[in-house]
């Protein structure tokens, strides 16, 4: 099972964000349901620096689940396609 998506993390595909759009990205933090692991309690996204140099960090608080071996999906126009795309990366 893979950690990363498709292409490893800041890697092809690139999504284009332009002003005025939204992108979507999936995390699954527990995609094997384990009940034991380390625990979160605040979820960072960050945007590349590289492309958008005035862009910082932004937090969100969980609800400090398990965290074991995490899915990542690519950002991409609906949740349903960033969800798609974690889904493929695990059967990688």
């Amino acid at each position: 099972m893979r950690s990363s998506p498709p292409g490893g993390l800041g890697g092809a595909p690139a999504y284009p964000l332009y002003a005025g759009t939204s992108a979507y990205a999936v995390t699954d933090l527990n995609p094997t349901g384990a009940k034991d692991g380390a625990h979160l309690d605040t979820l960072e996204v960050l945007a590349n620096a590289d492309h958008m140099p005035q862009s910082g960090a932004r937090r969100f608080p969980t609800d400090n689940p398990v965290v074991l071996r995490p899915m990542l999906g690519l950002y991409s126009a609906t949740v349903e396609e960033a969800h798609a795309s974690m889904k493929d990366a695990a059967e990688s």
